[in-house]
């Protein structure tokens, strides 16, 4: 009896060495979503840490580390160390091509199997980007599958390069929870869980992760079903002030630039009007006939001021006519003269 009884174990061990284990963990996930995996092993810098993916008879690397790193990120897979230096795996952007068997090791002893299946829901998957000011109060939805109604909701925050940090979460039983300036409220009728985030900052910005706690074998991990790209703009104060400057300056240039085109078009019109006025001109003598025109000059008028003599005018409307100096003589030399004044006009009409 003990032999027979030997004999089995030992046909159980040998068929158990050459098939591995009989089973591994089961991971159910969302497409579109992530998942942070949790597989019970330590962290250590000393060992390499890989992750593979099961193929047939062999294990696919997908990646290995073996430097003194804590976290390190190849593609949509990372491995980093957890607070409690545990071996931590986090996937994103699932897809139903993820569905496989994983293995998780540290160094060549130390490994564990998981089998992720990822499944698609219309509530789950894809990104939400959202807009908040400083200073003000951030406020988005995500909503679950029917059958996570009852798991503890997380919210995770993907900013810290190293470690993936949750920021805040539910209890089994709690609808809502408060931390800091941060608060979540999970309404089970409506399967949705509402996050605020108060008195925004400027480091609030970047990537979180809505999503659940889940162990339902061995492997403890965080279903995620939604992301949320959070991005920090300036005060909406600040920003409408600007605005209203930019206007205004936008206004002020307009004017200027009316004011000077105006100004422009005056001195155009002004300068056309003053070469019409002087081509009119030139037309008004060069329309008189050339037989009225008139040649106007001066000739000497002698003049007495004496009121007892009588004027004496010298008049030489002929200039071809000869007169001698003697012309002149009548002029009486004692007599009181004033001022001379010389008057030429020679006024020649022709026509």
């Amino acid at each position: 009896m003990k032999t027979s009884q030997l004999r089995m174990k030992m046909i159980i061990s040998t068929l158990y060495l050459i098939s591995g284990p009989v089973c591994c963990s089961d991971v159910l996930v969302y497409s579109g979503g992530s998942v942070i995996l949790f597989p019970d092993l330590q962290w250590d810098v000393n060992l390499v840490r890989y992750v593979c993916k099961m193929e047939q008879n062999s294990c696919r690397d997908i990646m290995k580390d073996q430097t003194n790193s804590n976290a390190v990120t190849s593609g949509r897979f990372k491995i980093y160390s957890n607070v409690d230096r545990e071996f931590t795996v986090l996937i994103r952007e699932l897809s139903p091509q993820d569905s496989a068997v994983y293995r998780f090791g540290v160094g060549n002893e130390k490994h564990k199997d998981v089998e992720l299946t990822v499944q698609s829901d219309s509530c789950c998957g894809g990104i939400k980007r959202i807009k908040a000011h400083l200073g003000e109060t951030a406020t988005f939805r995500c909503s679950y599958p029917d059958e996570l109604k009852t798991n503890s909701k997380r919210l995770t925050n993907l900013n810290n390069q190293n470690t993936v940090n949750t920021i805040i979460y539910t209890g089994k039983e709690a609808e809502k929870e408060q931390k800091d300036r941060f608060s979540i409220f999970d309404d089970g009728r409506s399967k949705v869980f509402s996050v605020n985030i108060s008195d925004v900052r400027e480091d609030d910005g970047g990537v979180y992760l809505c999503g659940v706690w889940r162990k339902d074998t061995s492997v403890g991990y965080i279903s995620y079903f939604r992301e949320i790209q959070l991005q920090v703009t300036g005060s909406s104060v600040i920003i409408t002030v600007c605005v209203c400057v930019a206007l205004l300056l936008i206004g002020a240039a307009l004017l200027v630039y009316k004011l000077r085109n105006h100004m422009t078009q005056d001195s155009a019109s002004t300068g056309q009007r003053t070469e019409r006025n002087r081509d009119d001109d030139d037309d008004d003598y060069e329309n008189v006939p050339h037989g009225k025109q008139y040649d106007i000059s001066m000739i000497p008028v002698h003049q007495s001021l004496n009121p007892n003599r009588s004027d004496l005018v010298y008049e030489n409307p002929d200039p071809n006519t000869n007169q001698s100096d003697s012309d002149y003589e009548n002029i009486v030399e004692n007599s009181n003269q004033s001022d001379l004044i010389y008057e030429n006009v020679t006024i020649n009409s022709s026509g």
